[in-house]
């Protein structure tokens, strides 16, 4: 079955069917009728108690509490070590990121590998309240190992993303050596104790495009 039981739908296993698809589930969440069921390559979120087809649910109610960027992460690393990447697709909620993963010195909720797609469908909210003392925190990052080797065609779309975080240097989003990158159609709403809404950093071929900065600070490539 596509549908995970009730009872496992927080567990970051692979989905049993659909080929590079995965999907999350968020509290808080609305569902829309024109995101159900989407076709292509992808991961999703539900809010919790949903029953639509999902891989992946992030519930505040699982063994994680408020730590989505758990599954979120399991969901982007089944589809680029089974496929080389694929496209997550986040149904209408709110998403609590906390510290995931020290990537050469940056902490980060959300590591990104080559050919990921995050889409945030209809404004999903990517919200972080916790940093690392000490450390520069991204919600969203992704690195390249230089700039000849860099991490390629990473989109990050469609999400509304909050940064609520005092005493650490950091920000929403960081690509560092990419190759490819577009950020577009986002709402970057209540940034103001980030350096960065997105920090795109010897990359070359890459866009940031049609965002909104909303009670925001700053966007530097």
């Amino acid at each position: 079955s596509s549908t995970m039981a009730a009872s496992s739908r927080w567990r970051p296993s692979a989905p049993a069917t659909r080929s590079r698809k995965a999907t999350c589930t968020s509290p808080f969440a609305t569902p829309s009728a024109s995101a159900a069921s989407p076709a292509g390559p992808f991961l999703t979120a539900w809010r919790s108690g949903s029953t639509a087809w999902a891989d992946y649910y992030c519930t505040h109610e699982s063994p994680y509490g408020e730590n989505d960027q758990i599954l979120i992460n399991a969901a982007i690393r089944y589809l680029h070590e089974a496929y080389g990447g694929g496209e997550v697709k986040f149904f209408y909620g709110q998403y609590i990121i906390r510290p995931n993963e020290n990537v050469d010195g940056t902490w980060c909720g959300i590591r990104l590998y080559s050919d990921t797609t995050l889409d945030g469908i209809n404004g999903s909210v990517l919200y972080s309240d916790s940093g690392v003392g000490g450390y520069s925190y991204f919600i969203v990052y992704g690195k390249g190992d230089s700039y000849s080797t860099p991490i390629n065609n990473i989109t990050i779309k469609n999400f509304t993303i909050t940064y609520n975080i005092t005493g650490t240097y950091g920000g929403c989003v960081s690509i560092k050596y990419g190759d490819n990158v577009i950020i577009s159609s986002n709402t970057f709403k209540d940034v103001l104790n980030a350096d960065y809404c997105a920090y795109i950093n010897r990359c070359k071929n890459s866009r940031v495009v049609d965002n909104i900065f909303d009670n925001s600070g700053l966007s530097d490539s």
